[in-house]
This record gives structure tokens, C-alpha cells and sequence, in this order.
């Protein structure tokens, strides 16, 4: 009799056949992990009344066995590579295995700091749709501030499951102790995270009802940031356009409209309007730090961005002197792009290094020191200019309303509590108007009368009573 000569099916191959009213899905796995004995090469099936979960449960099973070698020998391949590119086209074995790995690495997924890492990716990408807008990149290094200053060394081996309502009101108790600034971003930041891991991973069923309350902002005291007088600012003006660099103009320009650093950064020829004599403040240029997954700094971006608020996008008048110097400036740049044979465009930048790229804050913050000793200058900060521009303006009697629109702030109160100074010869003004007339011999003669009158009244009352 003939020999058939059958050609064997590569391990991993998964068959399914009829049995009974059933049906058989089958395999046969090759096991490197085991060099030896019936476990090397174990035969499964798994039956049941549909194709579909008979296959399902041999799935389940195949992960099952590669879960609990792996742990036995802790080893990562587990099956032959044969057996492995057949199992490739188990597409039920590849769901099971992806889900089993969510339970065998739940320790490491369901980490307070890896779900907070997780939330943030998340919400980076997030468009708001008031704003339609994603959140600014200030916003982002909060965040990541607050979680690897204390998510991460404070709950390393804490789980979602752990954030209860005891827990959580105790350890942002104890935080409220140290900053009460600080204990709020924390447990404003974990409710966030709650809510990501109970509505976009189903991790949890609910978030916790906190009973935990925050005073509103409390403004205790002025920041000690200093500011330059009327007379001391035109001095300083003096020295700006002396020397002439573009960083130098760019200081004048802060000082004689008050923008923010990153305004001034960010301002283009096309926002300077020398026929209306004003500035739009529209465009911010900044340098924004980039973030890998784990929340670590891979690299600095130098763009254009939103400004801070919507209040923000504001228009300043120029002064005299602002107008002649960015005219002046502008003449000159455009006479060197013609030299250059270069086309000149409105929507170049107005400050330029010597890089021929646009001033960042904190270049601009880095220069100061250097410009006030090579001019023998009092100390002074590139946000000291924005203050001394709202100092001398409310001096000068400006409307209240007026200079909140120009500073751009939402509401006077910021202006006059972080911006406006009272300088020793404004006390001296305001004190001398009210005591002007103190000394004068009608105001004692007044005193004196007043004085008499009352010592009378009291003496007549107590004549009434001794009777």
C-alpha cells in the first residue's frame, strides 16, 4: 500500500473544523522558551457553537500560555519564529494578546504620573470651541510644572484607584500648608485627570465629590518691580536711541507704549501706522519649549503666537518721539534692503538681531544687565518698562478706563495694583493739596473756637447731672 505523503502544517497554523453541532478551532504552538518535553509543543483547541468564538477562546488561551511562560522565564520571545508569523494572521490571538497586556502592565498604565502624562498629550491637542483655539503654550509648562514637581514624586506609586476622596482632601491639605497657589493647581489638575481616566478609559465609574474650597485670588502685596520716574525715563530714552541696536529700540518702544515683551518681540511694520500715529498690538513672538510624551524638554520653538488675552489685541498711540524713531529706523531698513537687492515687505519683523531674527523675552531679559553697566544705569527689568509706562500715565491724570485698554487688562483693578506706582512726588503733591490750608490763622482760629465749644458742651452736661 502507498505511503500518502501529508505536508505539515507550520506551527501556529490555526484550523477549525465541525464537531458535532459544535465548532473546533485548533493549533499547534512551538515553544522556544521550552527546550524540551510535552510543553515544548502543546496542542490546543477550543470549541464552541459559532466559528467565531471558538477561535475567540483559542485566542484567549494562546495569550494565556505566552503570559505565563514569559513570567516563568522571563524571557520575551516565546514561540519560534515560524510559529510566531503564523500566529501574525491570528487576528483573534492578537486582540486577546494586546488585552492581556493592558491587565499584565496595569501597574505601570494606571499610575497616577503616567495617566497625568497621558491627560496632558490629550489636551495639547484639544481645540476649544469658544476660541477654537488649543491651549497656549504658558498654559502647557504650568501643567507640566505642577506634574513633575509633585505628581510625580509625590504619587509615583499611587494608582487612579487610589485617588479617593479621603486621600486626595489629605494630601492636597497638606500641600495648602506649604502654598495654597500650589495646592490648587495640584487638585485642579488631578480632578482633570479623574475625569480623562472615568470618561475616555473607563478606568474608574465615578470621580469623587470633593469638598475642598479655595479662597479667590487674594492680592496681599504689590511685587517689589521697579520703574523709572518721568525725568529718569527720559534719560533712559536718551541712552536707547544713542546707542542705536535694535534690542536699545526695541526697550524705547516698551517704555512709550507699555506692551508686554513678547508684544514687542512679535511687532511687524504692517501693525505701524504712521498716518494715524498708532500701534495694533495683534502678534506675540515667543520662545515655546517642546515636550516628548514623558513630559521632557526635547527642543525650543521660536514663533509667532496668540496674544495672552482677548483684551490683548489692543491699539496704542505713538508718541513724537516714537513715531520719529521708528520712521527713522524703517528708512533705514528699507534703504539696506535696496542696497541688498532685496524686496521689502510689510510683514517683516520691526526688531531684528544679528541673526536677522526676531528678539525673544528672555534674550531681551539677558541683555538688560549688560546695557545698564556698560551706561552706569540704575537697576531696571524689561517688565520694569511696562510698569514705568502705566506709573507716569496714571501721574498724568489719564482715565482709569483708558489706560486698561492700553496696558490690556480686563479690568482696571490689575493695572493699579501690579502696575501703578506712587512715586514720593505724587504723596508729596496729594499730601500738600489736602494740608495746604493748615496753617493758615483763620483754619486755628477755627480750631480754637471748635475746641471752646465743645469744652462748654461738656461742662454744661455735667453741671445737669451733678444737679
Amino acid at each position: 500500500m502507498e505511503k500518502i505523503n501529508r505536508e505539515r502544517a507550520p506551527k501556529g497554523t490555526v484550523t477549525v473544523r465541525t464537531k458535532a453541532n459544535s465548532f473546533e478551532a485548533r493549533v499547534t504552538l512551538d515553544l522556544t522558551a521550552i527546550t524540551e518535553g510535552v510543553g515544548k509543543n502543546p496542542r490546543l483547541s477550543r470549541t464552541a457553537k459559532s466559528e467565531i468564538e471558538a477561535r475567540k477562546r483559542l485566542g484567549e488561551e494562546i495569550a494565556n500560555i505566552y503570559f505565563e511562560v514569559q513570567k516563568r522565564v522571563q524571557r520575551e520571545k516565546i514561540f519560534s519564529d515560524e510559529c510566531s508569523q503564523q500566529l501574525e494572521y491570528f487576528a483573534e490571538y492578537k486582540e486577546a494578546k494586546i488585552k492581556r497586556e493592558m491587565v499584565e502592565l496595569a501597574d505601570d498604565y494606571t499610575l497616577v504620573p503616567n495617566m497625568a502624562k497621558e491627560w496632558l498629550n490629550w489636551k495639547k491637542v484639544q481645540v476649544n470651541p469658544n476660541t477654537n483655539k488649543t491651549i497656549g503654550a504658558k498654559t502647557v509648562e504650568a501643567y507640566v510644572y505642577t506634574i513633575q514637581g509633585h505628581i510625580i514624586p509625590d504619587l509615583q506609586n499611587k494608582h487612579i484607584g487610589d485617588l479617593t476622596k479621603e486621600f486626595v482632601e489629605d494630601y492636597i491639605s497638606k500641600k495648602r500648608q506649604i502654598s495654597v497657589r500650589v495646592a490648587k493647581d495640584i487638585y485642579l489638575l488631578l480632578r482633570c485627570v479623574l475625569v480623562y481616566a472615568r470618561d475616555k478609559r473607563k478606568l474608574i465609574d465615578e470621580v469623587p465629590k470633593f469638598e475642598l474650597k479655595f479662597p479667590k485670588k487674594r492680592r496681599t502685596g504689590k511685587v517689589n518691580i521697579p520703574y523709572l520716574t518721568e525725568e529718569r525715563q527720559k534719560v533712559w530714552l536718551d541712552y536707547f536711541e544713542e546707542d542705536g541696536r535694535e534690542f536699545a529700540l526695541l526697550y524705547a518702544t516698551l517704555l512709550q507704549t507699555g506692551m508686554r515683551p513678547e508684544e514687542g518681540c512679535g511687532l511687524k511694520w504692517q501693525s505701524v501706522s504712521f498716518e494715524n500715529d498708532i500701534i495694533t498690538v495683534e502678534n506675540a513672538y515667543k520662545d515655546i519649549k517642546i515636550y516628548d510624551e514623558n513630559m521632557k524638554t526635547i527642543g525650543h520653538e521660536y514663533r509667532d503666537d496668540d496674544l495672552k488675552t482677548t483684551e490683548s489685541y489692543r491699539t496704542i498711540p505713538m508718541t513724537k518721539r516714537l513715531k520719529t524713531m521708528l520712521m527713522q529706523l524703517k528708512e533705514e531698513k528699507q534703504q539696506r534692503y535696496k542696497e541688498e537687492g532685496k524686496k521689502w515687505k510689510e510683514s517683516e519683523y520691526v526688531f531684528l538681531n544679528e541673526k536677522g531674527t526676531p528678539y525673544v523675552p528672555e534674550r531681551l531679559t539677558n541683555k538688560m544687565p549688560k546695557f545698564i553697566k556698560k551706561y552706569n544705569l540704575e537697576h531696571m527689568t524689561v517688565y520694569g518698562l511696562r510698569h514705568s509706562f502705566a506709573t507716569l500715565n496714571s501721574e498724568k491724570g489719564m482715565d482709569k478706563e483708558v489706560l486698561r485698554e492700553l496696558m490690556g487688562h480686563t479690568d482696571f483693578e490689575t493695572t493699579e495694583f501690579y502696575y501703578i506706582h506712587i512715586t514720593e512726588e505724587r504723596k508729596k503733591n496729594e499730601f500738600n493739596k489736602i494740608h495746604s490750608n493748615d496753617d493758615s490763622e483763620e483754619t486755628q482760629g477755627k480750631i480754637t473756637q471748635n475746641k471752646g465749644k465743645k469744652y462748654y458742651a461738656k461742662r454744661k452736661i455735667k453741671l445737669l447731672k451733678s444737679a
